[in-house]
């Protein structure tokens, strides 16, 4: 590795990927260019989304950077919200969600150490199109395989509780 492997990073290097068209996720330096001790991923999440199911990594730790709006977070039963220039640990073991808390687009870049788990939510994207149900069973298949447990039922209980949109396309949280 030399110093050309970790930038700078330009605002469109990487490939974007939808998911369910409330986030976009971009893989900004891959943990190949970091001999996988690293990795960045910068989330975009619309307004009044979240941006995942309440989920635990067991083999990294997160580590979420605002740069832009307010990012609502969950760890463990501590809820807060966080804004640009802050950041949130999200250590390995930990239960963890976020959701952008405002009414405008909110940006966080994500450091995941060690890297893989950038590998896997480009993988998971694929099975939760925009305007349509997600494939809960790949989505689980693949984060199972990363060593990642989610809390699906806790997704859209907390989609009720913070009092964001439901993501269209999909049904609606039992009353």
């Amino acid at each position: 590795m030399d110093a050309q492997d970790y930038g700078p990073v330009g605002p469109d290097a990487g490939q974007a990927h939808n998911i369910g068209g409330f986030v976009t996720n971009r893989t900004l330096l891959h943990g190949d260019a970091t001999g996988g001790r690293f990795s960045v991923v910068e989330t975009r999440i619309e307004p009044r989304q979240s941006a995942n199911p309440p989920h635990r990594n067991s083999r990294e730790d997160l580590f979420l950077v605002v740069v832009e709006g307010r990012v609502g977070v969950q760890l463990g039963d501590e809820v807060f919200q966080a804004g640009p220039g802050e950041l949130v640990r999200m250590p390995r073991g930990q239960w963890h969600c976020f959701w952008n808390a405002g009414e405008e687009p909110a940006r966080a870049q994500v450091i995941i150490s060690p890297a893989g788990y950038e590998t896997s939510l480009e993988q998971m994207a694929q099975h939760i199109p925009e305007g349509a149900p997600p494939d809960i069973e790949a989505v689980t298949a693949i984060a199972q395989g990363a060593g990642v447990e989610l809390d699906v039922p806790g997704w859209m209980q907390l989609v009720q509780r913070q009092g964001l949109d439901q993501p269209p396309g999909w049904p609606a949280p039992p009353a």
